[in-house]
């Protein structure tokens, strides 16, 4: 006889809440419904990836360029999975960044990785190259992805400007 495991689950529908404080939702309107077995429970993943950002002013230390462009880890955006059935949610997916300020991103990315790819972005924002702590595959494809973009999108470098200055006259 096979036993199997059950989780009871507890699930209070949004037009079910009463109270003086009751914010009346309407359960067709306000919630997002599964489109293969109709359950409204969901969970949320986040996604993660690099970003170019351009900023107004200078970084200490950076590469002097004109656009005064960094690169950071940041969420790009949410998709849900329903917690029923594992489907993936296309009409909830979201994304909050521009696509040609994308460099890459990833499905899973823990703790250390996103340590580890931020230390190493920290490096290309100076010196344009990194070395990383260890060697992994979120690394190489950072590096890979980090030159495309470049390509794509090229830094324009500042020059400095030397001012000569005039002398009128000689010695008398």
């Amino acid at each position: 006889m096979k036993i199997q495991e059950r989780m009871p689950k507890l699930v209070i529908k949004p037009d079910e809440i009463d109270g003086p404080d009751a914010f009346g939702l309407n359960l067709n309107d306000n919630t997002v419904t599964c489109l293969d077995c109709g359950s409204h429970l969901f969970y949320i993943k986040e996604d993660l990836g690099v970003v170019a950002e351009e900023s107004d002013y200078g970084i200490w230390g950076n590469r002097p360029n004109k656009n005064n462009r960094t690169y950071r880890v940041r969420e790009l955006g949410l998709s849900i999975f329903c917690a029923e059935c594992g489907a993936f949610n296309e009409i909830y997916h979201s994304f909050c960044y521009d696509k040609d300020t994308i460099v890459c991103s990833w499905d899973e990315l823990g703790g250390a990785e996103k340590v580890e790819v931020e230390y190493c972005l920290h490096q290309w924002d100076q010196k344009g190259d990194f070395t990383p702590q260890w060697k992994s595959t979120e690394t190489n494809v950072l590096k890979e992805k980090l030159i495309e973009y470049e390509q794509k999108h090229p830094i324009k470098l500042e020059k400095k400007k030397v001012k000569k200055k005039k002398v009128k006259g000689g010695k008398k």
